[in-house]
């Protein structure tokens, strides 16, 4: 392997890591924090007009986070996740719009959609756990 080639990989790597293990972290919290907190995080869809169902909703975001964060760390279902993570943060970039929340909060989720997107289109390199297979 070139060393241009090593560096993407090794970037990819790190990318995947700044990634996964906050939204593993955020699942987690919101597993942890119960019904009320999936409820609200679930209501967050009615910026998109949609109303019905927010356990549901709530329960998608979270397992999105916990799942698709420990998936995308691995490797895993790389591209799925970071398009499932990208909904999800597109939500809240949404959600924060129409708070109209100051540009600092905004940044937040908007960095992690840009950042799932670009995971999306570049894949996860080739340090992953389905290359050990």
């Amino acid at each position: 392997m070139e060393l241009n080639q090593f560096f993407f990989h090794v970037g990819m790597l790190i990318i995947r890591c700044g990634i996964g293990i906050p939204f593993i972290k955020s699942g987690f919290l919101k597993l942890t924090e119960g019904k009320k907190k999936l409820l609200w995080l679930g209501h967050t869809m009615q910026n998109l007009g949609i109303t019905q169902y927010p356990l549901f909703w709530g329960t998608c975001a979270m397992l999105s986070e916990l799942i698709g964060g420990s998936c995308i760390l691995v490797g895993l279902y790389t591209r799925f996740f970071s398009l499932m993570l990208s909904f999800t943060m597109f939500v809240g970039v949404m959600y924060h719009i129409k708070q109209k929340d100051e540009w600092e909060v905004i940044l937040y989720p908007l960095s992690y959609l840009l950042m799932c997107l670009g995971l999306f289109f570049a894949g996860p390199g080739a340090y992953r756990i389905t290359a050990l297979f």
